[in-house]
Order: C-alpha cells, then structure tokens, then sequence
C-alpha cells in the first residue's frame, strides 16, 4: 500500500482525541493522565477492529487521517457501580469479546501537521452502546454513544503546549434520566518549559521541567426538579404532579406533614406509576416517634425523604436512617462543611441538599460537594426562591459532578411575571436547563431597566 492508503486490522486504537493512540510515549512529562482524556475519552481504549490510515505531504504541511471500525463500549455506560453516567465503564475486559450488539462503532482522525511548529486534529467516535437485541427479539431502543474532540499540539518559544477539548451525547434510557447525565464534555491545557539541562555522565538528555495544568470539565446541560407545597387534597396533589411530568421535569419534590402525607404520596405513587422520580420533603415535620408510620415510605420507592427531624439532631436522623430503607436527604442541617462531616460519620443520611445561601456561598458549597464526592454520597441543588441572578450560581454549581440529582431550578417563568436577568432561565420539554458555559461570567446580564422598574427607593452612599 502507498502511504496514502494503509489497511489495518487486529486489535487496534481508535482514534479519539491525540493521547489514546499515543498514550505510552515517553514525552509525557505529567504522572497522570488529563481527566478528559480518561473520564470522557476512555483512554486506554482498544478494541478488535479494522480500518484504514494514510498520510499526505507537501513542503511545509502533512496530512493524516485514521478511520476505524471496531467493536464498541457496552451497557456499562449507565449500568455501572459509579452509579452515574461514566464512558470508561463501558470497555471490555477482555480485548477478543463478543460484542454485545453486533453494531460496529466508527472513529475517525484528520490532522494538519506543520513540522516543528505543531499539529492540530479533529476526531470523532460514534455508536450504538446498548444490547438492544437478544436471540433476534428487540428488549429496547438503539442508544448512541458520541464523542467529539478537537486537539492541538506544538512548541512557543521554549515551552511545549498542548491542548485538548471533548463533547460527548449520551442517549440515556427514560427511566434514567434523573439519575444518569446524557452530555459531557472537558477540557485541559499542558504547559512545559525546560528549566535547566544538568551536565551528568551518562545522562546527556537529562533535563528539569515545569509544567502547568489547566483543566476544565462540565456538564453542558443539567435537569431540573420542581417542589410542590402541600395540596388541600391527594386529587389536586395529583393534578399538580401530572401537569409537571407533562413538563418534563425530572423529580417532582412533594412537600408532606403529618396528615398530609402517605395518603398523599401514594395517590401520586399510583397515577404516575413506579418510575416516576418522586421525593418527599418533611422540613423537619416529625421525630424518632414516628418511625413506625415513616416507615411506610419504603414501600413507596421514593428518592429520598428530605429532612424528616430537627435540623440539629443529626444523632437521631442516624438512627432513623437504619430502621428505614428510604434514603434520608439533609438540607437544613447541613450548613456547613463541619456538618457534612458529622453527617458523614454518623451515618445520618446518604445525600445532601446544597443551598449556597444557606451554607455561606460558593467556596462553603464546593467544600461540601467535594467531601460528600469522596464519600460516595450524591448531592443536588437546592433552590431559596433566588432571581436568576441567583439562579445562574446555582446552575453554575449544579453543574459540578457529584449533583446526580435534578435540582430546584425551575425556569423564571415559573416565580416571575419577568425575570430581572436577560436571557430568562428556560427548560426544555426534556426537563433540561442549558448551562451558558459559552458566556463570560455568570452567563446572563442583569436587566437594569426591570430593576429600574421594580424600584421602590434608591439611596447613594458616597465616601467621604
């Protein structure tokens, strides 16, 4: 074959990305690997394939491209222990195994490579995850894997540079979609600069290096929960419910008290059916005498039940969290990062409601986010009746990764005759808010004329 026109085949890399086809090169000057380039991009990735590769040249520039079909990632995707959407759960143990749809995935590179300056590439990999099919009989619907990335490589001045961002659309079965995100996408930045080459015997290529990081990873879009007060019957409850799943909101938070409550869940439970993502919320409604009538919640399969006891009294929410099997969410009590951490060691709950207000802002938020991540406790976002300037730092938050739960951020139309920030906050009919990752800081502008408007009286402090 001529150099433009190479086959291949075996058990080969695809080519998603610069680093899966060029992960063991001895260049590397990081110990860990980029998180887009194993979280996203689940290098290493290899699979039994074939495909064909070529190369073109002139004077100044080089043309390569790589195109691949290979057995594809499976159901692991979403049907895995991280309990959350996670790609690189999806490889193959073994290299040789069947897979488990008989749909080939295609992956492609084209790069531009001007020597001693740089190169840049676009890559692609696509297909079918799920089984979809056994024994000839359809068990469910063709789910596609996508991954889009873009890199760039080369030196400035002194340093070498490399960078790397990726897009990936997963499609999420429905009765998974509370749980599990169906895009993802990540970014990083290598920067290393020589800083001194030691003369030493035997060691003529030795040399001390800097390098700097940058990375970046989000989700691009993030699904919304709505709170429901308590109704004046279980019939109107459920009118209320049903008009937010005709919504395409992704968990419906049923406020309940004593009188109000399995009656009520239960009317919701039955219209709904099983899989509809229900929670309940107690604000601190009841105490530990009434886990005999709490317990009924178990078999309600709800997500959680928010807050069932005082807000102070993490020893008896521990208590209550062995004699029932709902799990237990604490908002209230958590105000703090020390309290995440006595909530943690106690056992008083197995997911954390994350207000910023209440907890005192961003850092306190993050702090609480990062240590429940650690525990494997999932966490969401809260809502405190916040403007969308309020809700655009929530968005923000909510889309760390250990929110695995829909937050309370419902669109303004929902609080607002007008929202006092350009654009409005939308959900889509899929029960999804768009995270303006695209826009400078917190990604909507304050709408001063409506501030203008709603302004009662204005007073200008000047210093002396």
């Amino acid at each position: 074959m001529s150099a433009g026109l190479t086959l291949r085949g075996g058990i080969v890399l695809p080519p998603i990305g610069f680093l899966n086809q060029n992960h063991d090169s001895p260049r590397w000057d990081f110990v860990d690997r980029p998180l887009v380039t194993t979280d996203i991009i689940p290098s290493t990735l290899s699979e039994v394939g074939f495909g064909v590769v070529g190369r073109a040249a002139s004077r100044t520039l080089i043309f390569s491209y790589d195109v691949y079909l290979t057995n594809g990632l499976g159901d692991a995707i979403v049907g895995n222990a991280e309990g959350r959407t996670d790609i690189p759960s999806g490889k193959r143990a073994e290299s040789f195994a069947e897979d488990n749809n008989g749909s080939p995935s295609i992956s492609g590179r084209v790069a531009l490579r001007a020597p001693a300056r740089g190169e840049v590439g676009l890559s692609y990999y696509g297909g079918y995850y799920n089984t979809f099919e056994l024994e000839g009989a359809t068990v469910d619907d063709r789910r596609w894997l996508g991954i889009a990335a873009m890199d760039a490589g080369g030196t400035i001045g002194p340093a070498e540079v490399r960078a790397e961002v990726a897009y990936a659309t997963i499609d999420v079965p429905a009765g998974l979609v509370e749980l599990f995100g169906d895009a993802q996408w990540g970014a990083y930045l290598d920067i290393v600069t020589p800083l001194w080459r030691p003369r030493l015997t035997g060691y003529e290529q030795a040399v001390l290096s800097a390098g700097l990081r940058f990375e970046r990873g989000t989700r691009a879009r993030i699904p919304v929960g709505i709170s429901l007060g308590i109704q004046s019957s279980p019939s109107k409850l459920v009118e209320e419910a049903e008009e937010s799943v005709r919504a395409g909101y992704r968990k419906i938070k049923i406020k309940i008290t004593p009188g109000a409550d399995l009656e009520y869940l239960r009317a919701v439970r039955e219209a709904l059916g099983e899989s509809a993502p229900l929670m309940a919320d107690a604000n601190s409604a009841y105490t530990l005498d009434d886990v005999e009538h709490l317990r009924g919640l178990d078999d309600l399969d709800l997500l959680m039940i928010e807050q069932p006891l005082d807000r102070t009294d993490l020893v008896r929410h521990a208590a209550l969290q062995k004699l029932i099997r709902t799990p237990i969410c604490l908002d209230e009590s958590i105000d703090c990062p020390d309290r995440a951490e006595d909530m943690l060691a106690l056992g008083s709950g197995r997911i954390v409601n994350i207000k910023p207000g209440r907890v005192g802002g961003f850092a306190s938020s993050k702090a609480i986010h990062d240590l429940c991540e650690t525990h494997g406790v999932p966490v969401w976002c809260g809502g405190m009746l916040e403007s969308g300037v309020g809700r655009a730092h929530n968005v923000a938050l909510a889309s760390l990764s250990n929110f695995k739960l829909p937050g309370d951020l419902s669109p303004s139309s929902r609080y607002w005759e007008r929202d006092i920030v350009s654009p409005a906050w939308t959900m889509d009919p899929q029960g999804m808010v768009d995270v303006p990752v695209e826009r400078p800081g917190m990604g909507v502008e304050v709408d001063m004329d409506r501030v203008d408007d709603l302004t009662v009286r204005a007073e200008t402090l000047r210093a002396p």
